[in-house]
């Protein structure tokens, strides 16, 4: 498979979940692990990973922050993942985007991040407020 059907495909799953939150977010290039390159208004989008899941009354998952790698190129410029800076970016635009729960958000593990997205784990209280809103689905079994 070519990376522009990758790409394409990528573009059609991403279009099939629902829509958390999307804005511009700044990538510091300080204080991360894996890039020391800063950008301005990086364009995002907030959709969830996969389904959550339910433990008793508790929900966790993951959320991601995709991009559009023509833009960042996680093999030139290194990955996202740990710039403190892109993540208070990402905070702030669930919260303008109305969550109330917006801080409910971490960077997960390494291996979780891609190419095109920045991988973050979802604490239980944002996650309740994503299943209330309709805007995840949950594996309750």
């Amino acid at each position: 498979m070519s990376i522009r059907n990758f790409l394409d495909l990528t573009e059609s799953f991403i279009q099939l979940k629902k829509n958390i939150a999307q804005g511009k977010a700044d990538v510091g290039g300080r204080g991360g692990l894996w890039s020391n390159t800063p950008m301005t208004g990086l364009e995002v989008t907030i959709l969830p990973d996969k389904a959550f899941l339910a433990d008793g009354d508790s929900l966790f998952g993951q959320i991601n922050a995709h991009f559009d790698p023509k833009i960042w190129n996680t093999k030139k410029l290194g990955l996202i993942y740990t710039d403190p800076l892109f993540e208070r970016q990402v905070k702030r635009i669930l919260k303008n985007a109305g969550f109330k729960r917006w801080n409910d958000i971490n960077y997960s593990e390494q291996g979780m991040q891609g190419d095109n997205y920045v991988n973050f784990d979802v604490g239980d209280k944002l996650a309740a407020e994503l299943d209330k809103k309709g805007l995840i689905e949950v594996d309750w079994s």
